[in-house]
């Protein structure tokens, strides 16, 4: 493990385990209608008649001790919206982590707000946040894999106030948002309110309390019942957008700049819900422009493509209802679509999907078992995925997913087939895939087929769990909708892991784990790798995780099996409010892939994230890595991501992205290499207006430079773009 996952993950940051049932009776929910203005302040009468809840408990770090802040919860149906007010009280309001941020990105700062079921099947919920701020936060919870996503982005309003106690939040949630089954009569909705507050550790408040030996999250939750009559609105979303932009560009220094002139585009993005569980989508010509550029890596000695995650809203959306246990969705293979369209839904214990698109650009990964490439097949492709899932209860499934990319010569089809068994803390996942591909343009001659699959067993209760996987990707298996970067190999995996809470200590948990692995190539029976390592955990005070630990293992390169040694350590700790500063750091033996020897590699990777003042925020990420044989450097590189965010107010943004990359050879070690060193720099300055997540408007400029010791270091390219985007509901 290097890094703890971004605190989308609500409760796995402060506990391991989830909620447990409450014999709680439902909350009930009074009907009042009446004008709101979301503004934190709770001057609407109608909040004196609310129903009225708290969150008494520390679910984490503590274990359902009491909350070291009063929180009041209020919630009203207005027959249009869901409405929420928290009054949460603080002991030393000072101490309120508050600083002004984009949307989905106040993670970090104190926040509230709701997971709520409102089918009540307890396989899916929705979730809403508000920071103290009044940043919105809004993601899916799917309990078939416990993933959070807040790529999902719905329009609400909400409001935010910090007081001499502490601090106001007001929700005004659309029904149409929500998706709910109408009635005449009174619905029941499972829900939990949820409290973050980071001080010397994350607290976490919550209106139940937490089972750390339950697996199960949402059919734990507590239940609030009303809604009868409730207004689920037309359910109708229209949203133009239009965007403009100009390029320039050129390949040698001295050399005058090219451009293909300005580019305008139109685009349209429909989307209606014939029923409250069903959603139609479609749109042409979508803008499907990066406005936030990917996160800086490192693509030296390395023989694998590089992952990088999906950002265009229209695949975003609805992705976890094509997630299976093995990546065989990977929607940024759809390089530049003309057009798409989408349908997601669920009846009862049924779920289903299917999205497909005209792409003018083919991108497929072409997959080995030592490396993967990404290749280009030039020609147009239709690329069509579908799903279909039938779910035995709210943690138990089987489900079957289609793909189909076709164009030219070219043509790859998946047929999958997955469950889910749990029962107690017993988890058993398997996944059965089939391929068949024809790809004489790139890949081969002939037509070919493969067979995969995935078996994993997991217990796991408070203090302890154990592992087992079986994995195996035959030679001519492909996932080209997928990211599947190896095949031809299986792989064996056994591991464990123990946890301890002390009480009253510097260190609230304290773990270690551990897993032993061994691979084999298929097509050959040849050993690929067989390692063992182990690692010792800890969350403590000032928000801090340690880990430390190790391994060893045979790799088989070119011919030679190498042995390897290696260790690690990841720190992260927050010693001042909103900054927040971890390290990763790496050593040991490490093959030089392109040289065919053993090397000692080194690896730095310090990262601060912090807030300068309310509204400047900083987020650095700095790499140094060298590999080191034969009494020199092979390379020594070095790689810099800087992002500065100036936040006017909860609409406006201005942020500035740059990226710096460079690398020293030894030309004795790099036979073939004809530069000491390459280096790239890029910049990025956006302007931002949001007034909901679809009405929005871009303005920003773009360029890269490119240098190396033959070449000094020029301007490659440089552009200006424009977006503008409108949310229409009639």
């Amino acid at each position: 493990m290097k890094k703890l996952p971004l605190a989308l993950n609500l409760l796995a940051l402060a506990v391991p385990g989830v909620l447990a049932a409450q014999n709680t009776p439902a909350l009930s929910i009074p009907r009042i209608e009446g004008a709101m203005k979301a503004d934190g302040k709770l001057d609407e009468p109608f909040w004196q008649q609310a129903a009225v809840t708290a969150m008494p408990y520390e679910i984490g770090p503590g274990e359902n001790t009491p909350a070291g802040a009063e929180t009041t919860v209020y919630v009203v149906d207005s027959g249009k919206s869901l409405r929420i007010a928290f009054k949460a009280k603080d002991p030393d309001p000072s101490k309120i982590a508050a600083v002004l941020r984009d949307r989905d990105s106040a993670y970090k700062d104190d926040f509230l707000g709701i997971r709520v079921d409102t089918f009540n099947t307890q396989q899916r919920a929705l979730q809403f946040f508000v920071s103290a701020r009044g940043v919105q936060m809004d993601l899916t919870y799917d309990e078939t894999n416990g993933n959070e996503d807040d790529s999902w982005d719905a329009i609400w309003d909400s409001g935010a106030q910090i007081d001499a106690d502490g601090y106001t939040v007001e929700m005004d949630i659309p029904y149409s948002s929500l998706k709910f089954k109408h009635s005449t009569e009174a619905q029941v909705w499972g829900i939990q309110f949820i409290r973050i507050r980071p001080r010397e550790n994350r607290f976490v408040y919550s209106d139940r309390k937490d089972d750390r030996n339950n697996k199960c999250d949402l059919c734990q939750q507590n239940k609030i019942s009303g809604f009868a009559h409730a207004d689920p609105g037309r359910n109708i979303l229209v949203n133009p957008t239009l965007t403009a932009g100009y390029g320039q560009y050129r390949n040698a220094p001295g050399q005058a700049f090219s451009s293909d002139g300005s580019n305008i585009d139109f685009g349209l993005d429909l989307t209606w819900s014939p029923t409250p569980n069903n959603t139609l989508s479609a749109t042409y010509n979508p803008d499907f422009s990066q406005i936030e550029i990917d996160g800086a890596q490192l693509d030296v000695n390395t023989n694998f493509a590089l992952f990088y995650p999906e950002k265009r809203p229209f695949f975003l959306e609805s992705a976890d209802f094509f997630s299976t246990p093995n990546e065989l969705v990977y929607t940024r293979n759809i390089a530049d679509p003309d057009y798409g369209a989408r349908f997601t839904g669920r009846s009862g214990d049924n779920t289903y999907g299917f999205f497909g698109a005209s792409d003018t650009q083919t991108n497929v990964l072409r997959p080995g078992p030592y490396g993967s490439r990404i290749g280009l097949i030039n020609a147009e492709s239709t690329d069509l995925v579908g799903t279909y899932r039938y779910n035995f209860n709210s943690t138990s499934n089987i489900g079957t997913l289609v793909t189909h990319r076709s164009g030219g010569d070219y043509s790859s089809t998946l047929a999958a087939v997955d469950g889910k068994w749990q029962k107690g803390g017993h988890t058993l996942t398997a996944q059965l895939m089939h391929s068949e591909t024809d790809d004489a343009l790139g890949y081969s001659a002939d037509p070919f087929s493969g067979d995969a699959y995935f078996l994993a067993y997991n217990y796991s209760d408070r203090e302890k769990s154990f592992n087992l996987r079986q994995l195996s990707y035959d030679p001519g298996f492909r996932a080209d909708m997928g990211f599947i970067g190896q095949v031809d190999f299986t792989k064996s995996v056994v591991g464990g892991a123990y946890r301890w809470y002390p009480k009253d200590h510097f260190f609230n948990q304290i773990s270690v784990n551990g897993d032993w692995d061994i691979t084999h190539q298929v097509s050959v029976e040849r050993l690929m790798e067989r390692e063992i390592e182990a690692y010792v955990s800890a969350n403590g005070k000032m928000q801090s995780f340690l880990q430390a630990g190790g391994g060893q293992r045979v790799r088989y390169w070119r011919g030679v099996n190498y042995d390897e040694t290696f260790y690690t350590f990841y720190g992260q700790f927050t010693p001042f409010k909103s900054w927040q500063f971890e390290l990763f750091y790496r050593g040991g033996d490490q093959i030089d892939f392109r040289n065919n020897a053993l090397g000692r590699i080194t690896t730095f990777e310090p990262g601060v994230t912090g807030s300068i003042n309310d509204n400047i925020s900083l987020n650095l990420n700095y790499v140094d890595e060298a590999l080191r044989r034969d009494g020199g450097t092979v390379y020594h590189a070095r790689l810099l991501d800087t992002r500065l965010s100036w936040q006017f107010n909860l609409r406006q943004r201005l942020r500035l992205a740059v990226q710096y990359g460079t690398t020293d050879f030894d030309l004795s070690l790099n036979p073939g290499q004809t530069d000491a060193e390459l280096s790239d720099f890029g910049t990025q300055l956006v302007y931002s207006y949001k007034i909901n997540p679809r009405t929005v408007f871009y303005a920003g400029y773009s360029d890269n430079y490119f240098g190396s010791d033959s070449i000094d270091s020029f301007q490659t390219n440089r552009s200006l773009f424009l977006k503008l985007g409108y949310a229409w509901q009639p």
